[in-house]
């Protein structure tokens, strides 16, 4: 059943993380790629329940991190720097040949694919990291609820 609940989270927390990079990336793919992007999130959809499958560990550090890097989607940077990252990395390994033109041969599906799974990395390894930090910082934080706030007041007899 605990294995059930990281499969089902992992799917909510990797539709919400795709919000912003794919409304980016539809608009990039205008005039091409966006198959690229569809089979790239589907391949990170089945690569996420492989990965919690083989190694259900991870399943609490990915989906915690994975809602911290949701909700940074409310002032996008890390979004939109990994997508950018992710497009001129993309550009510059394609080799095309005017360099300064970016995508002006357009973008096609296998560009669109490797810089969404690119993208999906960038901001996976982010969640990696903030998974745990939360994970630390909720301990922290159910260790001083139960914890008395004050030093003890009981009297002690004197002698």
């Amino acid at each position: 059943m605990r294995e059930t609940r990281w499969h089902l989270a992992w799917a909510v927390v990797l539709a919400a993380n795709l919000i912003v990079p794919a409304l980016l990336g539809w608009e990039v793919s205008r005039q091409g790629g966006r198959g690229g992007l569809v089979t790239a999130a589907l391949v990170l959809w089945a690569a996420g329940h492989l990965l919690l499958a083989r190694v259900p560990a991870i399943g609490e550090p990915v989906v915690l991190g994975g809602v911290v890097t949701a909700l940074t989607q409310f002032f996008p940077v890390l979004q939109m720097m990994a997508g950018l990252t992710s497009l001129w990395v993309v550009e510059r390994v394609s080799g095309v040949p005017d360099a300064d033109r970016p995508f002006s041969g357009g973008m096609t599906d296998a560009k669109a694919f490797a810089a969404t799974l690119f993208t999906a990395a960038q901001v996976g390894v982010v969640a990696l990291v903030f998974g745990p930090v939360v994970r630390l910082f909720a301990e922290f934080v159910a260790d001083a609820a139960q914890s008395p706030s004050t030093p003890s007041t009981t009297q002690h007899p004197r002698t």
